[in-house]
């Protein structure tokens, strides 16, 4: 019995895990020990439609348009990445790969936590203006110069 309907609108947990192993049995399905990964260990990942787990469906709202419902599952990694750092809005973030996940972590940094300053690295110039359009207060390509010089000659580093 489950609550979820073939063709419903769902955000998918990509973490597929056994429920009986001991990670599982005691919370944490994540080192499951036979863990898999729908995109990189099972197919399915950028696919039309795909089989998954009633527990790893979430039904996604009518009120949520598909371009929003699509970021759900990237949104709860960067909110649980920096929830585990728990920035303050006096902390200064770098955030190192302007990819999906960077740009979403960097949007949680600015509108949930406020930090102070957010830098972004990455060596793609397009990635780094999307985490300026995203929330970026500074960019840098690294493309060229050590990070660490770049960000010892602005004086964030102390050696």
């Amino acid at each position: 019995m489950t609550d979820k309907a073939v063709g419903q609108r769902v955000s998918v947990d990509p973490v597929i895990s056994c429920g009986h192993c001991y990670p599982c049995s005691v919370g944490k399905p994540n080192v499951c020990t036979s863990l898999v990964v729908l995109g990189c260990i099972a197919t399915a990942g950028f696919s039309e439609y795909a089989v998954v787990p009633a527990k790893n469906a979430w039904q996604v709202p009518d009120n949520v348009s598909d371009s929003h419902a699509v970021m759900i599952e990237p949104f709860t990694i960067a909110a649980n990445v920096t929830g585990h750092v728990s920035p303050t809005d006096q902390d200064i973030a770098l955030v190192y790969g302007a990819g999906p996940m960077g740009l979403t972590t960097i949007q949680v940094l600015k509108r949930v936590y406020r930090v102070k300053q957010v830098i972004v690295v990455d060596r793609i110039d397009e990635r780094l203006q999307m985490a300026q359009r995203n929330g970026a207060d500074w960019v840098i390509n690294n493309s060229d110069e050590p990070l660490a010089e770049t960000l010892k000659a602005k004086g964030y580093c102390r050696r």
